[in-house]
C-alpha cells in the first residue's frame, strides 16, 4: 500500500511519476489537479529523481552529439541508440576523457556517428579503435548545402538564365485579370516631424532639470527619481552640452522622392495603372 514513513501510496506515486515522465514539471502540476493529484511541479519532479534509470543493451550503432544545458554556457553530450532512435546516456560535459570512460565501460559498439569535432573522434580514437567511425547525415547535408552555396554564388546570372529555361513564363498562362487600382496613402512626414520635435523637447528639459538638481547636489539616483529616467541617462545628459532648442536634421529625412506624385491629381497611381494596362498580354520575362 505505502511505504514506510511515506505520505502517498505507492500507487498515488506511481500516477505521479507517469504524469511527470509524460508532461513534466509545470504541465504535470496543472493536468494533476483536474485528475484530483494536488501535487506542484517540484514535487513531479522529486518522484522522478527516484525513479532507477532504464536499463539498455549496448548498441551496435551509437550516436554522439553535443546539447545545451544552458546555450553559451554549459553544455553535455547525448548518446542516442541510432537502431532504435532512443536515447540511451546524458554526459555531464563534453570532454574526450568523459566520452572514453563510458565507451570502455560499454564496449562492443561497432559503429560511432558523430559530427566533426576533433575531441569527439580523438576520445572514439582512444576508446573504440576499432569502431567504424561515421559522419551523421545531418552534418553531411549541411557542409554539401553550405559548399554549394560558396561555389555557385558567383553565377546569379546563369542561374537566373536556367531557371527562365526550364520554366518558361508566357502570355497564354497569364491570364487576363482586371488591372490593380493602387490607392494612394497620405505621406506621413508632417506627423513624424512634429513626433521628433516634441521627443525632442521632452529631452531638453529634462536635460535642463537634470542640470539644476546637479547644481543642488542631487544624488544620482534622486535625480533619476525625480525626473523619471535612468541613472545612466543621467549621468550621460549631466555631461553632454545643452541641447540646441529646435530638433536639427535634414531636411529631407522621412521624406520620399516620390512625395510629388502623391499630391494633386494622384499623379503616381495614374501612372502605375497606365503601365499595367500597357504591359497587359506582356510575358513578365520580357518586362526586364
Amino acid at each position: 500500500m505505502a511505504a514506510p514513513w511515506a505520505r502517498k501510496t505507492v500507487r498515488q506515486v506511481q500516477h505521479l511519476q507517469e504524469i511527470g515522465l509524460a508532461l513534466g514539471g509545470a504541465a504535470g502540476s496543472r493536468l494533476g489537479k483536474c485528475l484530483g493529484y494536488f501535487s506542484c511541479g517540484s514535487t513531479l519532479l522529486n518522484h522522478l529523481e527516484r525513479l532507477p534509470l532504464p536499463e539498455f543493451e549496448v548498441p551496435k550503432v551509437l550516436g554522439v552529439d553535443d546539447f545545451a544545458f544552458r546555450k553559451g554556457h554549459n553544455y553535455g553530450t547525448i548518446l542516442v541508440n541510432l537502431e532504435t532512435h532512443q536515447p540511451i546516456a546524458l554526459l555531464a560535459d563534453r570532454k574526450a576523457d568523459t566520452l572514453v570512460d563510458w565507451l570502455r565501460e560499454h564496449p562492443g559498439i561497432e559503429v560511432l556517428s558523430r559530427d566533426r569535432s576533433k575531441t569527439y573522434k580523438s576520445a572514439m580514437d582512444k576508446a573504440a579503435p576499432d569502431a567504424r567511425q561515421v559522419a551523421d547525415r545531418f552534418h553531411l547535408v549541411k557542409n554539401l548545402s553550405e559548399a554549394l552555396e560558396l561555389s555557385l554564388e558567383n553565377y546569379h546570372a546563369e542561374l537566373k538564365a536556367a531557371s527562365r529555361e526550364q520554366y518558361p513564363v508566357t502570355s497564354s498562362n497569364l491570364g487576363h485579370t482586371a488591372t490593380v487600382v493602387v490607392i494612394p496613402q497620405s505621406t506621413a512626414t508632417a506627423t513624424f516631424q512634429e513626433r521628433a520635435q516634441a521627443n525632442h523637447q521632452i529631452r531638453v528639459q529634462q536635460q535642463q532639470e537634470i542640470k539644476a538638481l546637479r547644481e543642488q547636489q542631487w544624488s544620482t539616483a534622486a535625480i533619476a527619481d525625480k525626473v523619471g529616467v535612468s541613472e545612466c541617462t543621467v549621468r550621460k545628459y549631466g555631461t553632454r552640452p545643452d541641447f540646441p532648442e529646435t530638433y536639427n536634421r535634414r531636411p529631407t529625412l522621412g521624406r520620399s522622392l516620390l512625395d510629388p506624385l502623391q499630391t494633386g491629381g494622384c499623379g503616381l497611381v495614374e501612372f502605375w495603372n497606365n503601365e499595367l494596362q500597357s504591359l497587359d498580354g506582356i510575358a513578365p520575362t520580357e518586362w526586364l
